[in-house]
Formats: structure tokens, sequence, C-alpha cells
């Protein structure tokens, strides 16, 4: 831990308060009480490991099984949101947001020199605009 800390110019306050918590729990509240190096500390969680010949309690094993379980959970939902994330931003093809019609397409028969009013409504046109060649006759 001090290793990857050096680089980073974390406070040795902070480095023995995380390695004291990465400590199995039984050892955590003996070792918070005392003060001195991370070397030192570290020492006495190995001599304290040594006497208790290895042996962990049930709720300690336990524990350490769900935390496996969660961290391979998170694992889980981290991959799948990283792959959501790439799907997300992979180019795909793109749409076009616009469905309006040309509005230079009629929906009735072409007739050249017929306004649009006069092509839609017939005799009963009463907005025709020129230039317009309808006749009432037609």
């Amino acid at each position: 831990m001090r290793e990857l800390s050096t680089d980073l110019g974390v406070d040795d306050n902070l480095l023995r308060m995380l390695f004291v918590k990465r400590l199995p729990p039984k050892i955590q509240p003996i070792l918070a009480c005392h003060e001195g190096t991370i070397e030192k500390l570290a020492e006495m969680a190995d001599t304290i490991t040594d006497c208790s010949n290895g042996q962990l309690s049930a709720a300690e094993i336990v524990r350490d099984e769900q935390v496996s379980s969660n961290n391979s959970k998170l694992v889980e939902q981290i991959d799948l949101l990283t792959a959501e994330i790439r799907r997300l931003k992979a180019p795909g093809p793109t749409r076009s947001r616009s469905f309006s019609r040309n509005r230079n397409v009629s929906r009735s028969p072409s007739r050249p020199g017929i306004c649009w009013y006069h092509r839609n409504y017939g005799n009963d046109a009463r907005q025709c605009r020129e230039p317009c060649s309808w006749n009432s006759k037609n």
C-alpha cells in the first residue's frame, strides 16, 4: 500500500486508516487504538493472526463470501453498463428527423398553368393566385 501511495502523496494517517480497514474484523479494534508506523501495525497484525492459528470465526467466513458475491455482482453490472455505453457511442445508421413531405409534390395530378386552389377546389376556388389559366368553363 505504501508503494502505491508514494506517487499519489497520500497522508500517512489516511493510509494507516485504510490499512486497518482492510484487516480482518477481529484485528481492527486491537490495532485501531495503537499508534505507530504502518510497518509496526503490519507486524502486530501478523503476530495476532499467528497467535489465533489462522482460524476465522464463522461470521468472518460468511462475511467474506457475501463480499465476494457482492463483488462479482458489481463486476457483472459494470460489464453490462460498459457494453451499453459502447453500444450507445457506436456510430449507427443515421435517421432523418424530418418526416415532412416535399412541398413541391402535389397530391393531385399536375395541370400546368392551374393554381393550387383551382386544382383542389375547381369552380369553388375563392383565392386564385396568378398566374392561373383556369376558365370557369373547365
